[in-house]
């Protein structure tokens, strides 16, 4: 049986339970090509990616993206994508924080430190941070960003930084 594209299955405006089951058929033809194909055939990472990686495998750092993952970003978006894929938006902290631990030499920087405390929906540290870069993030963009997060129900009633409110 043929499994549709998730282009063709986003155009047919399928459910979430049918991008779910298909996301498995995806998942269980990869796992079964890659017991057939030898280990050094140039298709095998490709497939361990589409076969996705077991919770314990990514916690022991076995899965492909501790493998072949250039960057903690990398990282997590696999994670996501294939091992955790049911991980709510406010869990996704909790999985930046076990990709940070899993990847000590990476040198971090201002923008990842932005983007890890977006995702991590910690707002007061990265209105902090965004303040602290006015070169990188005008004041223009941290006002109306303040406005959108605030209408979205994401900035906390007060907000205190150095001691102060």
């Amino acid at each position: 049986r043929r499994i549709p594209s998730l282009m063709e299955m986003e155009q047919a405006q399928a459910s979430k339970v049918e991008l779910h089951e298909a996301m498995g058929e995806i998942q269980d033809r990869a796992r079964r090509l890659l017991a057939e194909e030898p280990s050094q055939h140039p298709v095998h990472k490709l497939l361990e990616i589409y076969a996705g990686s077991t919770l314990s495998a990514f916690e022991a750092n076995e899965d492909i993206a501790a493998d072949l993952g250039r960057t903690w970003v990398e990282d997590v978006v696999y994670a996501h994508a294939w091992v955790l894929p049911e991980l709510r938006r406010t869990e996704l902290g909790d999985l930046l924080r076990a990709v940070a631990q899993r990847r000590t030499s990476e040198t971090i920087d201002d923008i990842d430190r932005v983007l890890f405390a977006a995702i991590s929906l910690d707002i007061p540290a990265l209105l902090r941070l965004l303040d602290s870069i006015p070169d990188r993030f005008p004041a223009f963009f941290v006002t109306h960003l303040v406005d959108v997060l605030y209408f979205a129900g994401r900035v906390p009633l007060v907000v205190e930084s150095e001691g102060r409110r």
